[in-house]
């Protein structure tokens, strides 16, 4: 976590300097992997929120490095899957109001299986879940970490862009 760091900025807001806290965030990648009309997802602890998580494979990106090449890295070490197709689904920024971390989608297909590679600190288990099971639990809220429920949503939306 030696990328990310804590600053603070001061803006003019209505002609009167306020100050603001903001974490400054080298930005990362996730990606919504699909095999036989079932996404991929991952479940580990997240202490910020004190409980397991259900979501795609992300990461932090590494220096100045391509978020393809960053989600592509996340998959294997997190799943040990590799994609042979990826598509481009944008980005979106995490938390404007107080982070610079922009997040990059992608959608990976042509899935094949390998071995995981965890960072020490990580315990992932990884879930295979129906393309339609997936919809209900975003419209119904259990499935609601923001970037998967971002990527599934672009996902249905039909926007991809082919790399």
């Amino acid at each position: 976590m030696a990328d990310i760091e804590f600053r603070s900025v001061t803006a003019a807001i209505h002609g009167r300097q306020r100050e603001y806290k903001v974490v400054n965030h080298p930005g990362g990648a996730g990606v919504l992997a699909i095999r036989d009309g079932k996404a991929v997802l991952v479940e580990q602890y997240r202490p910020a929120v004190g409980r397991n998580v259900l979501e795609v494979p992300a990461g932090m990106l590494e220096g100045k490095e391509d978020p393809l090449i960053c989600a592509q890295r996340e998959l294997q070490e997190e799943t040990g899957l590799t994609a042979r197709i990826w598509y481009s689904m944008g980005s979106m920024l995490v938390s404007p109001g107080y982070t610079t971390e922009e997040l990059f989608l992608f959608v990976a297909e042509d899935v094949a299986d390998g071995e995981q590679n965890l960072d020490e600190g990580e315990d992932i288990a990884v879930h295979w879940m129906d393309l339609s099971e997936a919809r209900r639990k975003v419209e119904s809220g259990e499935l609601n970490d923001s970037k998967t429920a971002m990527l599934l949503q672009r996902y249905w939306l039909g926007m991809a862009r082919r790399l």
